[in-house]
């Protein structure tokens, strides 16, 4: 029974440090970008990241705080499309838009036309967490209902 305990509480540690450090670094990225600007000469593609996936990366510049100029590339995370004809209608159609660029105030390199909250990566690294947790007095648990037996 102890060496059962003790694979489970490796691999559940394992996979949670992972989980945790994956949002750490995404939790990171996000906070990072804390300044807006306004994207300007924007150059669209279309990339096929499959058979049936099809994703849109701008090339922008932008003018940072006392810096003007600035090139960034996105790859936009969603929406992804199913074919490259109805990618190049969505560009039509994003090209329209005013985007905004998020930057770092730092380091005006480090930049993203989205900037999306890691919802899904907390929800996992908490789940893991929980798992980890359970396990870990898993031992504590199973030894008080062998008792009660």
């Amino acid at each position: 029974m102890r060496r059962v305990w003790i694979v489970l509480l490796v691999v559940t540690s394992l996979v949670t440090v992972g989980f945790l450090v994956k949002t750490t670094l995404r939790l990171s990225q996000y906070f990072s970008l804390n300044t807006v600007a306004k994207a300007e000469g924007m150059d669209w593609k279309v990339i096929e990241k499959s058979a049936a996936s099809f994703a849109l990366e701008v090339i922008y510049q932008f003018d940072a705080l006392k810096k003007e100029g600035i090139w960034g590339t996105t790859e936009l995370d969603k929406p992804y499309f199913l074919n490259s004809p109805s990618a190049e209608h969505a560009i039509k159609e994003f090209s329209k838009k005013s985007w905004d660029v998020f930057y770092n105030d730092k380091d005006p390199s480090k930049n993203a036309l989205q900037r999306n909250f890691p919802f899904k990566d907390c929800i996992q690294c908490l789940l893991t967490l929980g798992v980890f947790i359970y396990f870990l007095f898993f031992k504590k648990i199973m030894e008080k209902s062998t008792q009660e037996w």
